[in-house]
């Protein structure tokens, strides 16, 4: 017989006759909370606040103690973004931490760490984790940063590129004549390699919104207004 389980908790035990066989948690991202879960290592280790009840935080509390206690048992990681909730994957416990206003959280790996990673995806949830970060008190931020390692993890990523047309590129920034074609400006530096005015090429209408690559559809513009382009 299925079972239906209550959204509104996040931690659940699955149990038979009273043996915890495994746990099955859902792990909201992005919240504007004071303890918002978050990604360690993209895809692979998560951050993940204990369960609370009425404001305290207990290792002993039944959900908490089974996580910490899995012992090898699957946990089930489903991962809510808005309204959006999806299966993460199989993750084991692998440490809990707390921290001095006595907020406490697991450390949860996957159990099989896929070999590569979509480098969209990553860029996505790494701006949600900074826009988290600035809202922490000065003080928090700085203790988090001292009980993280300084040497980041490398991994391979795929991601979806455009094969662009290289003599577009180069019309357009013949055009330009080192001018940004949005602001005027000259180009802020030269190349060193070939001493021409840095300029970068942008699409108006982006190609993944189904722009064309073509010479009506791009301008040759300086760093900042690029990023502004896309950022502004």
């Amino acid at each position: 017989m299925a079972r239906v389980f209550n959204i509104q908790r996040g931690i659940y035990l699955l149990e038979n006759e009273g043996i915890v066989e495994g746990v099955l948690t859902k792990v909201t991202m992005g919240g504007d909370g004071d303890y918002p879960n978050s990604w360690i290592e993209y895809g692979y280790v998560l951050k993940h606040y204990m369960l609370e009840f009425k404001g305290k935080t207990d290792i002993n509390f039944k959900a908490n103690k089974a996580i910490i206690e899995s012992n090898g048992k699957p946990i089930h990681v489903f991962l809510k973004e808005g309204i959006d909730c999806n299966y993460a994957g199989i993750f084991d416990f692998d440490s809990f931490d707390e921290s001095n206003d006595g907020s406490k959280w697991f450390i949860l790996k996957k159990r099989s760490q896929e070999k590569v990673f979509s480098l969209n995806k990553y860029k996505t949830e790494l701006e949600k984790n900074v826009q988290s970060a600035l809202r922490f008190p000065k003080e928090r931020r700085r203790e988090i940063i001292a009980c993280t390692n300084k040497i980041p993890v490398r991994k391979s990523a795929i991601t979806q590129v455009f094969i662009r047309n290289p003599y577009i590129i180069a019309e357009v920034l013949l055009r330009a004549a080192g001018v940004c074609e949005f602001c005027n400006q000259t180009a802020p530096f030269l190349r060193a390699i070939d001493n021409t005015p840095f300029l970068e090429v942008h699409h108006k209408i982006p190609l993944a919104n189904g722009g064309e690559d073509s010479l009506e559809n791009t301008v040759a513009v300086c760093p900042n207004c690029h990023r502004k382009a896309h950022f502004g």
